[in-house]
């Protein structure tokens, strides 16, 4: 074997293993040494190089999921499993035109220690893959390429190595020939991120009659390979405690409007709340994704508090979409878009679970013998543990009947009892724990033959004490009033208001004649 043909079959190695791919063990150094080109009236052997010849280069983009070996790349186009990989931009640049044996000798050289000892300058095509991963460089001169993959900002590819590759080079399939139409496969290591959805509550001092907010932040899947086809959030709230409707849920996308009825549409079926999707919205979400690896959809759902129950509203959504890396292309239908068919391969992604509480108040009027009092009226107000009271009186929720109007002032009944019903306890709030504050009850009106209360009370309701396991989710607050206290000036009997007069009247009098005496005198 000539010197030359070893140096071909090494070039082929070293274009091989610059691509990122495994070679198999077939010897491919049988081609003959290239030889200086033949008079025209004289036919080139095929196992020479015609270097009267042009080739073309061909290149189809592929990803390998991480941990996978790639295959044999040959320089012939082959079919390969794995994934298309669009909107990638390569640069080709010439490196070295073989135009004779000499030159042949020289790129082999030059390449012998890969393609990052090569320094590529001469640009001759920048392109970017196809819908398929395809790119057609078209025809080209003979010679050596550097391959130049341009970085991108998709954090689940890979970028490929930089390659060098040979026109022409030695045809696998027949090793006496060369192969002057050459087809690589360059592979990235591809990692799509999970997608995950996030969730929110702002609850913060929001009590019967309020409106709690839920935010849902939602990733987007990769569409590296395919779009997406379906996308649907859902959330099941707790519909004994909350009341809501579709026209209090709206969307966001990145880049774009996101209308509702025409790129999603929303159902409420006893709470569970679906937000789907449409042809036109998952077009979007594509193309948000495409200009923004990052881009997150935003659902927002207002609710209203609307019944105590028991109090604990645990919520957390779910995120279903079809699977663009492994060309899943679940669609959802139109007649029925809240229902597509699941893709067992692609189950939901659940949210975090968001926590909201509430408690009663149940005021307890006696007097200092601990008989009821009736008639005794009470506004509610936020406040700090130590009674500085907080903006103005509450209206609150006085029998849990959604159908009754809020009111501000609550009357103690027969029994001495008034009950302040659905409020947010004190110390946790929008999904966490903070500094506790207070409600604090303010005696408007005492019952007749008693006093006012001299100062608000305090009453905190914290989440352990309403919502722990042996405990009650209403708090009673007792609260004892003085009988009133009055000064006596009797009209009939004892001394009588008569001898107080005549009392003051000699005061009076006495007052009179001094000062007219001292006047005298002066």
């Amino acid at each position: 074997m000539s010197n030359i043909a070893i140096r071909s079959a090494s070039a082929f190695t070293v274009m091989c293993l610059s691509l990122g791919v495994a070679l198999v063990g077939a010897p491919l150094a049988s081609a003959t040494p290239p030889s200086d080109p033949a008079p025209t009236t004289v036919p080139v052997p095929t196992s020479n190089i015609d270097f009267s010849k042009k080739g073309s280069l061909s290149l189809s983009k592929r990803i390998i999921k991480p941990g996978k070996e790639g295959e044999t790349a040959t320089g012939n186009e082959t079919d390969v499993a794995n994934s298309t990989l669009r909107g990638i931009t390569f640069e080709l640049y010439l490196v070295k035109a073989i135009n004779n044996a000499k030159d042949w000798e020289d790129a082999v050289d030059l390449g012998k220690d890969g393609a990052d000892s090569v320094t590529a300058t001469n640009l001759v095509k920048t392109a970017t893959t196809d819908d398929n991963g395809y790119i057609d460089f078209g025809t080209l001169p003979l010679g050596l390429y550097k391959l130049v993959e341009v970085e991108s900002n998709n954090p689940s590819v890979t970028k490929a190595d930089d390659a060098l590759i040979y026109l022409p080079m030695t045809n696998p399939a027949n090793q006496n020939t060369w192969n002057y139409d050459v087809h690589v496969y360059p592979k990235n290591q591809y990692d799509p991120q999970e997608t995950k959805i996030e969730k929110k509550v702002d609850d913060a001092k929001k009590n019967i009659g309020d409106d709690v907010t839920y935010t849902l932040n939602s990733a987007i899947p990769d569409v590296t390979v395919n779009d997406v086809t379906w996308y649907q959030i859902t959330d099941q709230l707790d519909a004994e405690i909350l009341k809501t409707d579709e026209a209090t849920v709206s969307v966001a996308i990145p880049g774009a409007v996101a209308e509702a009825g025409a790129d999603y549409v929303v159902f409420n079926e006893n709470g569970l709340i679906k937000v789907s999707f449409t042809a036109a919205g998952v077009d979007k979400l594509t193309a948000a994704k495409k200009a923004n690896a990052d881009a997150r959809v935003t659902t927002t759902i207002v609710a209203e508090v609307s019944k105590v129950a028991d109090g604990h509203a645990p919520n957390k959504a779910l995120l279903y979409h079809n699977n663009p890396t492994v060309n899943s292309d679940v669609k959802p239908n139109p007649e029925d878009p809240h229902n597509p068919p699941k893709d067992p391969e692609n189950p939901p992604k659940e949210s975090n679970e968001v926590h909201s509480y509430w408690a009663n108040i149940e005021l307890n009027k006696v007097d200092d013998k601990d008989n009821a009092l009736k008639g005794a009226e009470f506004e509610l107000y936020r406040c700090s543990v130590d009674g500085d009271l907080e903006g103005d009186a509450l209206a609150v929720d006085h029998d849990n009947n959604p159908e009754t109007p809020l009111q501000t002032t609550l009357v103690t009944g027969d029994d001495g009892k008034a009950t302040f019903y659905g409020l947010k306890v004190t110390d946790f709030e929008n999904n966490k724990s903070v500094d506790p504050t207070a409600y604090c009850l303010v005696e408007t009106k005492a019952p007749d033959g008693f006093s006012l209360l001299p100062e608000p009370v305090p009453v905190t309701l914290t989440q352990a004490e309403t919502h722990g396991e042996t405990v009650s989710i209403t708090k009673v607050a007792e609260v004892a009033n003085l009988s009133e206290t009055r000064g006596s000036l009797p009209l009939t009997g004892g001394m009588g208001i008569g001898f107080l007069v005549a009392l003051g009247a000699l005061i009076v009098a006495v007052g009179a004649y001094t000062a007219q005496r001292f006047g005298k005198s002066a």
